[in-house]
């Protein structure tokens, strides 16, 4: 879900675009890329510890059987 969710923020920032307004100045959604990746390094993470814990479950439970 968390990587869903960075794929829609990045997708925003293309669809709301950029645009240099008659000052020179630079007008984007920029708030939308840090979260997007922070999205995307939450939910790598979540799978990648929900990863280790099973195997470290499944490790024990082998041991474990008689």
């Amino acid at each position: 879900m968390f990587v869903f969710g960075g794929v829609v923020y990045h997708a925003f920032f293309h669809i709301i675009g950029s645009e240099v307004d008659i000052y020179g100045v630079l007008r984007e959604p920029f708030p939308l890329l840090p979260l997007g990746y922070l999205l995307y390094l939450l939910g790598i993470g979540i799978y990648v510890w929900n990863w280790i814990s099973g195997r470290k479950k499944s490790k024990k439970y082998k041991l474990n059987r008689p």
